[in-house]
Order: C-alpha cells, then sequence, then structure tokens
C-alpha cells in the first residue's frame, strides 16, 4: 500500500474546523481509518471529540463517540471520559448507545477501570435503556461482567 500517513494531520485539521456536516463526516471516518489505537496522532484529536462530544448536534455528537470508542488509548481515556458518562443522560437513544459502547471500550483497553466505571454504566442502563441491552447483552462475559437483564431492570417498568 502507499504511504497515506500525510492525510492524517489534514483530516484531523479538517475534523476541527469543519462547520458542514459532511466535511465532519469524511474527517471523522478518515482519522478512525487513519488512527489506530494509541497512535501518538489520537492525542492531537482529544480536544476536537471533547468538543463534539459536549455540542448539541446529535449527528457530531454520536460521530465523536464513535470516533472516541475507536481511537482513544486508555492512557487517554481520563482526558475524553466525563463528557462520555453525561451523555449517558441525553435524551437521544443513540447518543446514549454509542456512549455505553465508549464505555465498554474504556473498560476493554484498561481492565482496571472496571469498577469505577461499572457504576456509571449500570445507571445509565437501567435509568436510560434498560431494553438495549435484554436484546444486545453488551457481551458483559467479554468484559467480565456478569450482570442478568432482571437484576438490571428489576422495578423498571419504563423502557424509553
Amino acid at each position: 500500500g502507499y504511504d497515506v500517513d500525510f492525510a492524517c494531520i489534514h483530516a484531523m485539521k479538517l475534523a476541527q474546523s469543519a462547520q458542514e456536516w459532511k466535511h465532519k463526516l469524511t474527517a471523522y471516518l478518515t482519522c478512525q481509518q487513519l488512527l489506530s489505537e494509541g497512535s501518538d496522532k489520537s492525542i492531537l484529536m482529544v480536544s476536537t471529540l471533547y468538543r463534539d462530544v459536549m455540542s448539541r448536534h446529535v449527528p457530531s455528537i454520536v460521530l465523536a463517540l464513535s470516533t472516541v470508542a475507536e481511537i482513544i488509548s486508555a492512557e487517554l481515556i481520563p482526558a475524553i471520559e466525563q463528557p462520555v458518562i453525561e451523555r449517558l443522560k441525553h435524551s437521544s437513544p443513540i447518543v446514549r448507545q454509542r456512549a455505553v459502547v465508549c464505555i465498554g471500550a474504556f473498560i476493554a483497553r484498561n481492565s482496571d477501570l472496571i469498577n469505577s466505571k461499572l457504576d456509571h454504566l449500570k445507571v445509565g442502563i437501567q435509568t436510560y435503556m434498560p431494553h438495549w441491552l435484554c436484546i444486545n447483552h453488551l457481551h458483559c462475559d467479554q468484559y467480565g461482567m456478569h450482570w442478568s437483564c432482571s437484576s438490571l431492570t428489576a422495578g423498571k417498568t419504563d423502557h424509553a
């Protein structure tokens, strides 16, 4: 293959400055392909990802959360975890789902985080999306979590 490392910086700049959705989409998808988890260049994306995760534009939030799950290394988790945890309470189901996937990716990258993130994950699922856990099972065994749908959703009748 060809060396396309030069394109990474341009994609990161576009992700940071893009005003139009199609440009931001192109930039984030390019970054997801060119930056691997733990890449030295992924640290340059943290502030852009933080800004977009905290934005009000749902497609930008979802795209940023998808990118966080793909490229953020264990060392960079503390820089981005708070806005991801806040998105577990978002009004949009797709944003909450992406936030759960991010928390799962954080736990997969650093199993020491499981105790501190498990409560946030449980609350997010119990409160906002108990039915999603039953459908997807969150691959709990992969992370050493042994939950049952009944224990997480006990007493919950609202599946909003």
